[in-house]
């Protein structure tokens, strides 16, 4: 389902709702693409969920935030939320592939023991940031997911009398293998809770105020620690430094809108915060390599 659809010349941009589905305490969809009349195809698209993409057969091209990626069978792709990204396949190809969509609310739960928060936090920090990506290279099938997908498909397409439970056991099994197999580094036992609850309470600021000066002094202050503390609590728990954190954050708010081709690039600086255009080129080519415009180019062809 699309919650908002947006046409200008060549470019179609949607925020996708495709959690949609008869339970909305159950926030979590999978789909087998490429199969039936299941196209593995989607033009340029951002949404607020977690998403999954395995290949189960052949390749298929990914673009996410402006760089194109083929992923072969078996290789994995995790998107966090406000991420833009597309789909397609090369029309020879038979390509298949499960697309797997989930809020994080889903695993993140208060009572949580403390054993179960590290791994589902570890999870989490790696492929749920907003904004961030992971693509897992799977040559050799050291993370198979193929039948854990399948299980967690087959529950949701049948409905059954607590389908949920079983797929939420299915999710754990995913995280289990994807940490087994380090594809995601387990937090140290001395990493405190405490520290991910106030790094996210910032992060929750910067995204609702990106477009403003947020200094660390002001996100210091939101979470009621000293500067310096701050400072590396966030580093740690992001691996980035406040600024680049925020710098990558208006540049991917910066992305969809002009993804629209609704605004000048001038425009889309002012409206991310920054006021002086040759700052923001400056900033967007730092960020993603390239400048805006040639990343408004590159997108008019997927």
């Amino acid at each position: 389902m699309r919650k908002k659809t947006m046409k200008e010349g060549s470019v179609l941009v949607e925020k996708e709702n495709a959690l949609f589905n008869e339970n909305p305490l159950f926030p979590f969809r999978i789909a087998l693409q490429g199969v039936g009349d299941k196209k593995l195809f989607s033009l340029p698209h951002w949404h607020e969920y977690m998403e999954l993409i395995y290949v189960v057969k052949e390749s298929i091209l990914v673009s996410i935030n402006g760089e194109k990626y083929t992923l072969q069978e078996g290789d994995i792709a995790f998107l966090g939320g406000h991420t833009v990204h597309s789909t397609d396949k090369k029309e020879e190809l038979d390509s298949v592939a499960f697309v797997l969509y989930f809020d994080s609310s889903l695993i993140s739960m208060a009572n949580a023991n403390v054993l179960e928060t590290k791994y589902i936090k570890s999870f989490l920090g790696t492929f749920g940031s907003k904004y961030n990506y992971k693509i897992i290279r799977n040559e050799k099938k050291k993370v198979d997911l193929s039948s854990v997908l399948a299980g967690m498909y087959h529950e949701y397409m049948a409905g059954k009398s607590a389908y949920d439970l079983f797929i939420k056991g299915y999710i754990y099994q995913m995280i289990a293998l994807l940490i087994r197999e380090k594809c995601v580094a387990v937090m140290p036992e001395n990493y405190k809770q405490e520290h991910v609850r106030q790094v996210e309470k910032s992060l929750k600021y910067i995204e609702e105020n990106y477009s403003r000066d947020i200094t660390l002094q002001r996100l210091a202050e939101e979470c009621n620690v000293s500067y310096h503390y701050f400072s590396k609590i966030f580093k740690q728990v992001t691996g980035k430094n406040y600024k680049e954190y925020i710098d990558y954050v208006r540049v991917t708010e910066a992305e969809k809108l002009m993804l629209t081709n609704r605004y000048s690039v001038s425009e889309v600086s002012y409206k991310v915060g920054i006021s002086d255009q040759s700052c923001f080129y400056r900033l967007y080519k730092r960020v993603r390599g390239c400048s805006p415009t040639e990343f408004k180019a590159k997108m008019k062809y997927i």
